[in-house]
């Protein structure tokens, strides 16, 4: 029987899995947490998708949302 944990790490690995390759790319270099400067980095990623901070701080909120409701939707199974 799995922990609650793992169960929500299993759902949460199957739901980045089930995501478009840019939205889970975005995603996870959004959170990266190997990076020294995280404002500078986001900034990088906000050129490279010729949008400003803002915008990108607003499609990572959304998709964060999407992805909690598909975890959640997927740990009531």
């Amino acid at each position: 029987e799995q922990t609650l944990k793992e169960r929500q790490l299993e759902c949460l690995s199957q739901t980045l899995n089930s995501l478009p390759a840019e939205n889970r790319d975005l995603f996870l270099d959004y959170h990266s947490e190997n990076v020294e400067s995280r404002e500078s980095w986001r900034t990088e990623i906000a050129k490279n998708l010729q949008i400003d901070v803002t915008a990108l701080r607003n499609r990572v909120t959304r998709l964060r949302k999407k992805i909690e409701q598909l975890v959640l939707k997927c740990l009531k199974k």
